[in-house]
């Protein structure tokens, strides 16, 4: 029987979004779980055909797209009001990224300003073996200042993401 994790919950998810959207069908379909407790974030995807690079390998660019998302969703945990844009990434690919198979995304922020945040996260794979890490640096703006700079209003959609939390968060 499972333990009961009330500090872990999805955070939410957008429909259209490259990383995290319910819809985009080239799209990573990631779901984010955050850790109240220790401010860590942590994506959960698989990689698909779509998202090749080399055969049965992940393209360096997705990896760098997940690493950069999962970062700057790390913020949120504590400002749901505010979001961050890139600034700086920087990404270091450590071993082949495999597809078809569950991949993590372990962020946390290191350096928070009032007008800056920075993070570290690793991709990995179930067994833990890291392939890829990073760091980054947002720039912090409010939610409303991000979305009217989108365009038109109210075509962004940011629903609650239903599904479970994956066991392999619960187990750790």
């Amino acid at each position: 029987m499972a333990h009961t994790h009330h500090h872990l919950q999805n955070q939410h998810v957008n429909d259209e979004c490259f990383v995290c959207g319910s819809e985009n069908v080239a799209g990573l379909n990631a779901q984010f779980v955050e850790d109240e407790e220790t401010g860590e974030l942590v994506g959960v995807f698989v990689a698909k055909h779509e998202h090749l690079s080399y055969p049965g390998r992940v393209h360096g660019g997705v990896a760098a797209a997940m690493i950069d998302e999962t970062i700057g969703r790390a913020f949120i945990i504590g400002h749901p009001d505010r979001w961050g844009v890139t600034m700086e990434l920087s990404v270091r690919y450590r071993k082949p990224t495999p597809l078809g198979v569950p991949l993590y995304c372990r962020a946390r922020l290191t350096k928070e300003s009032h007008r800056t945040f920075e993070g570290d996260a690793t991709l990995e794979t179930e067994d833990g073996t890291v392939c890829v890490t990073g760091t980054a640096k947002y720039l912090i703006l409010p939610v409303e200042k991000i979305m009217g700079q989108m365009g038109e209003e109210g075509t962004y959609v940011w629903d609650p993401d239903p599904r479970p939390i994956p066991e392999f968060l619960l187990n750790e």
